[in-house]
């Protein structure tokens, strides 16, 4: 059998020693007992650490769980690993890991009416057995409703405002493997393919997306239009005037809003989708002059009579009839406050961006849109904004920067914030500018995630640390997969 140098045992210790080591993937202590019986004499079948390597084998996910790992330690040696020549930090590992933390609470598995439980988190994890800690006098984050997070100035600050409890167990065995082995792809892209980041045209963008009201068609455009004009009156008296799609997010969403957010609406007679649910509420449900819901004998909100009310709206609110209109309406509010609609963030060619239409990503990634002369950009206050493929020359500012797709109803405001090409990163090489070299590293963290980076990486690696494998199956496994390592091997 061929070998490679690497040192690797599997359920004793795993141990990297220089850029050197070998893979043993059988445990050594395959006779040890897995349980010791106090007390007890004589021996119990499959009481030893064989039973849980035949098991590993014979469910298919061995290999892999080694490879893993092994990588893991490759991305944590101090001379050749992510935190060499300050690729990485901890601190960034640690941000990584709760924006992943995040993501799988905010998909709604722990909700109940609208609401984040963490118990039902803890409870979870805790029955995978998972070390969950109770931090001080702390309880559980129960009933709390997950806002966009754009409405947190950092990842850990959001991550602080969702999570009570101590889940570093969870994070250190489930999560952070994951993210330092895409942190060593990333690492490998930046140092072995620096040309290729600059290429793949990475644009830093933010956008705001608003969807028509189809019973209040124009209102989106109203919004989008006043608050504009707004700016752009400020803006000829002030060169410091910010643009705030999160305020204008607010606005249009109309709850949770700032007390001038609250004044704009009503300056500007804007209809917000708040009001919409107010209105339709309104057409189901008798109100009094005041417009507040009247409750029956029973304390229910009463319903209008059957022949002056909305069938439709009915069951939109009380989901086909399976609970109360009062209910459907708590319901619908929570949902609205965590509508996100500003998104920013930064993106590459290849990936695209979905939520934008064709006529849109085209010039986002057009090599001319990072100078004002090419008619892609119309910027004001030094914010650049994305110009549409046609404007109208002596309209607004408005006219000149709102995009508008008539098959979804939708008008887009997008703003350039940064334009990343070879020519950037070749001069931040030459000045050794690290604010922009911590650019390229984001974009090597994107291209991380695709399949062929990560096989080209881990095959890499695998032949950077001599690798040396003392097991038939794990052998196979990688000549079979990334059968490359061993193509200068006799």
């Amino acid at each position: 059998m061929k070998k490679k140098n690497i040192l690797f045992a599997l359920a004793a210790s795993l141990l990297l020693v220089g850029c050197s080591a070998t893979v043993e993937a059988k445990p050594g202590n395959v006779d040890d007992p897995l349980v010791n019986f106090s007390g007890a004499s004589g021996d119990y079948f499959r009481n030893d650490y064989q039973t849980i390597y035949d098991q590993l084998v014979d469910a298919g996910t061995s290999n892999s769980t080694i490879l893993n790992a092994l990588l893991e330690m490759i991305a944590k040696d101090e001379e050749k690993g992510i935190y060499s020549n300050s690729f990485t930090t901890e601190a960034h590992i640690k941000e990584l890991c709760q924006q992943k933390m995040i993501d799988k609470v905010k998909s709604g598995s722990y909700d109940v009416d609208g609401l984040f439980q963490e118990t039902k988190l803890i409870n979870e994890l805790k029955s995978s057995l998972y070390d969950i800690k109770k931090v001080g006098e702390k309880e559980a984050n129960d009933n709390y409703l997950l806002l966009p997070s754009d409405e947190y100035e950092t990842v850990e600050e959001e991550y602080n405002a969702i999570f009570h409890y101590d889940y570093n167990d969870y994070i250190e065995r489930s999560i952070k493997q994951e993210v330092l082995i895409s942190e060593l792809t990333a690492k490998y892209l930046y140092d072995e393919d620096f040309s290729n980041l600059g290429k793949s045209n990475a644009r830093r963008v933010k956008y705001i997306a608003l969807q028509e009201i189809d019973t209040h068609n124009g209102e989106a455009a109203r919004t989008i239009n006043a608050f504009i004009n707004d700016f752009e009156n400020k803006a000829k008296e002030d060169k410091n005037a910010k643009f705030d799609l999160n305020a204008l997010s607010n606005i249009w969403r109309g709850v949770n809003t700032s007390d001038e957010e609250k004044a704009f609406i009503k300056n500007n007679n804007l209809y917000t989708l708040a009001d919409q649910i107010e209105e339709e509420i309104a057409k189901i449900v008798e109100t009094d002059v005041e417009g507040n819901p009247v409750r029956d004998d029973d304390g229910e909100w009463k319903m209008k009579d059957v022949k002056a009310t909305d069938d439709s709206l009915e069951a939109k609110y009380t989901n086909s009839y399976s609970y109360s209109v009062e209910y459907g309406y708590e319901l619908a509010k929570r949902d609205l406050a965590k509508k996100e609609f500003v998104q920013d963030d930064l993106y590459i060619r290849n990936n695209g961006i979905n939520d934008l239409p064709s006529s849109i990503t085209d010039r986002i990634f057009s090599s001319r849109v990072d100078r004002e002369s090419s008619g892609f950009i119309k910027e004001v206050n030094g914010i650049k904004f994305l110009t549409p493929a046609k404007t109208e020359n002596n309209g607004n500012l408005a006219s000149k920067i709102v995009h508008y797709d008539s098959s979804t109803g939708t008008r887009y405001v997008v703003i350039i914030e940064d334009v990343y090409n070879s020519t950037v990163f070749d001069d931040a090489v030459k000045n050794d500018d690290k604010a922009m070299l911590a650019n390229a590293v984001e974009i090597a963290e994107i291209l991380a995630d695709n399949s062929t980076n990560k096989r080209d990486a881990i095959i890499h690696y695998l032949k950077e640390f001599n690798i040396e494998i003392h097991d038939q199956a794990f052998y196979d496994y990688i000549d079979s997969t990334y059968g490359e390592v061993f193509d200068e091997e006799e």
